[in-house]
């Protein structure tokens, strides 16, 4: 009796090299169940005569150059380097990289790469199995199924693929990929995989995970925790996730995920993702004193899709590489840095808008940002917004900022937010006249740089144009600064000391357009419940609400024209018309 030989591949090798198995077997049904299990007889080979003889006969037909070896490394169509069985922990392997391509691993063997690349270009497709005990593929950095092209992995029979760093499904936009588990497991620095991509049963140990997932890590859940994927019909994968800073981190990859830290746990990644994908929504929290995430990597708000980030009560997030709000077409990104003591940290470059996106930047209620070089901005048709808002709220820039390159682009310092740039500040840099910096009620913009004498000394620290703007009430509009009046809407002072000596300090005294209930220089929805609240000058007062639906949208747009309330604004509006109606008709009773 032989010694069991490895479904699949095996029978093909067989009927290459011993051909004589197969003669004068009559042809029979094949049964796909013994795919499960290997075969010990002769016999049972015969089963195979018609499917490997119609295999090969397809092979030949379409001109395959194909490799075959008794329970061991096989593949077909496109693989490169060509010969994996000469791969080493240094090679870039492609498994589909212009044209389809296949690779099995099975009987036994030990496969090795640098990074995997499965179905690597836009029209290609890549095909990779590892099957049976003792059956590994080990890849020294990365892991790609699906990177521009459609790549498929399967893990079967105690098989297992391991990957040092990160494990991608489905990398590029018009991508698609699949891990197929029957009995097999991945072990991996860190997984990005929409849950739907992963199928079967079978189990994956990860150090950082960027899915459709909740996951939580507070005092409840630590960075150890198991998480059990069954939604599919015949999905059960189990991941054994153990956080370490190996592996990448974030929130809703293909689909909804959430993540939230609190209670002072410290979690490390390599690299951020929340809201990956088109269509896809993720939403991180970092609250409370002590609660922690850091990046080695770039993070990513809105990296294809929708993403927001909160810090909160104290929380941090560091970025040791760049920060994207709203990364590429069509992208949403969001970031509320909120109370004191809350903190986001960007060490190298931070972007409110790439391409043609949509982000925003809010810092409140004594929330901090410390960036190196920021960029609000980028592309035609995009719209990016950063409002620093109350007393404490600090937006620090050593390096430079620049408020609009082609996009739509507003800076909004309010009620003693305090914005300072030790580099040169840009505004409008194209001069297209849509980016401003509007700035109200004891908001501050501290530049390097000796140049109190004048406005005129001190816009010269500005490169592209002077659009520093103040609410102007005699015109209802924002206006340029060049109109105010020095003492009554605006000072400039030189500091000494402090953590801002060398720099000249503007504050604008006046205060924002009516109806700014609030005081963040925007007239929205926020001030509506603002006056519900009876925090407006006139507590409920039909004058106050007037006041609000007159400048609804007297914030981001060109000094004399008012944005267009949202569908929801104006469901604002009718309410607290309604509301008004209401406050009137209880005084005539």
């Amino acid at each position: 009796m032989r010694p069991p030989i490895g479904i699949g591949n095996t029978l093909i090798a067989l009927a290459v090299s011993e051909p004589r198995l197969f003669e004068h077997m009559e042809d029979r049904p094949l049964d796909m169940a013994l795919f499960s299990r290997p075969l010990q007889s002769r016999r049972a080979i015969g089963v195979f005569r018609s499917y490997c003889f119609a295999l090969l006969t397809a092979v030949a037909s379409l001109g395959i150059t194909a490799h075959w070896t008794l329970g061991a490394i096989t593949w077909t169509g496109d693989v490169d380097p060509s010969d994996p069985n000469t791969w080493t922990d240094e090679t870039y392997a492609y498994i589909g990289r212009t044209v389809d391509g296949t690779l099995m691993v099975d009987g036994d063997s030990d496969l090795r790469s640098y990074t995997g690349l499965v179905g690597y270009d836009r029209a290609s497709t890549g095909a990779v199995v590892v099957a049976g005990a003792g059956s590994t593929w080990t890849n020294g950095r990365t892991l790609s199924v699906g990177n521009f092209g459609k790549g498929t992995l399967a893990i079967s029979d105690g098989g297992v693929v391991e990957v040092a760093g990160n494990t991608v499904v489905a990398y590029g936009p018009e991508s698609s990929g699949e891990i197929h588990f029957d009995g097999g497991a991945l072990s991996t620095g860190g997984l990005l995989a929409a849950a739907a991509n992963l199928t079967g049963t079978g189990t994956i140990d990860l150090h950082g995970l960027v899915s459709d997932v909740d996951i939580a890590f507070d005092a409840s859940h630590g960075l150890r925790q198991s998480i059990i994927l069954n939604e599919l019909p015949g999905q059960n994968i189990t991941l054994n996730l153990g956080v370490d800073g190996s592996g990448a981190m974030g929130a809703g990859y293909g689909g909804v995920g959430t993540m939230t830290v609190s209670d002072g746990i410290v979690v490390r990644s390599t690299s951020g993702h929340i809201g990956n994908a088109a269509g896809s929504s993720g939403t991180v929290t970092v609250d409370g004193i002590g609660s922690t995430w850091t990046n080695a990597d770039d993070l990513y708000i809105g990296d294809t899709g929708s993403g927001s980030l909160g810090i909160t009560g104290g929380g941090t997030v560091s970025t040791s590489k760049n920060s994207f709000i709203g990364r590429n077409n069509g992208s949403t990104g969001a970031v509320m840095v909120d109370g004191a003591g809350s903190t986001w940290n960007t060490a190298s470059l931070l972007y409110i808008g790439l391409m043609d996106s949509n982000g925003t930047l809010s810092i409140t209620n004594g929330g901090r940002v410390n960036s190196t070089n920021s960029y609000i901005r980028n592309v035609t048709g995009a719209t990016e917004t950063v409002r620093v808002n109350g007393p404490g709220s600090t937006w620090t820039n050593s390096g430079e900022l620049l408020v609009g390159n082609y996009g739509r682009a507003t800076l909004v310092i309010s009620d003693g937010g305090v914005v300072s740039v030790a580099g040169t500040l840009t505004v409008d840099a194209n001069s297209d006249g849509n980016a401003f910096i509007n700035m109200a009620s004891d908001g501050m913009l501290a530049l390097m740089g000796d140049a109190d004498d004048s406005l005129g000394e001190y816009l010269d620290l500005v490169q592209g144009t002077d659009a520093i703007r103040y609410w102007d009430n005699s015109l209802s509009a924002w206006a340029l600064l060049t109109s105010a009046a020095y003492g009554d809407d605006y000072t400039l002072e030189y500091l000494t000391a402090g953590d801002l000596a060398g720099y000249t300090l503007l504050t604008v005294l006046a205060p924002g357009p009516p109806g700014d209930f609030d005081v963040d220089g925007i007239v929205d929805g926020g001030d509506f419940l603002a006056w519900q609240r009876g925090a407006s000058p006139d507590p409920h007062s039909p004058a106050d609400l007037a006041a609000w639906q007159a400048h609804y949208g007297d914030d981001l747009s060109a000094a004399t024209a008012a944005a267009i309330p949202e569908p929801a604004a104006w469901v604002l509006a009718a309410l607290g018309a309604m509301l008004l109606v209401r406050r009137r008709a209880g005084r005539h009773c």
